[in-house]
């Protein structure tokens, strides 16, 4: 990709807690089906990886909940949870 392209982030093979990414630039967020995660073509896309950190057994978390995980933590970096009244 090209370095003005969107950052591509698997988060099923990253390293880095999710939290700890800069998340405040272009970002296109690929998540994988449950069961088999990204596909080799996007995981060699991906410039970056990011992780959601688990506790207890359970080493994954359905689909959309990790998506929305994500989202979430973008708009908290970006200042969306700041209203103006």
């Amino acid at each position: 990709m090209a370095a003005a392209d969107p950052h591509v982030l698997d988060p099923d093979h990253l390293p880095t807690p999710f939290t700890a990414a800069d998340l405040t630039g272009g970002l296109a967020i690929v998540v994988g089906a449950e069961s088999r995660g990204l596909s080799d073509a996007w995981s060699r896309a991906a410039d970056a990886e990011v992780r959601i950190p688990m506790f207890g057994a359970v080493n994954s978390l359905n689909v959309a909940a990790s998506a929305a995980l994500i989202v979430y933590e973008m708009l908290r970096q970006r200042g969306a949870d700041r209203t103006q009244r």
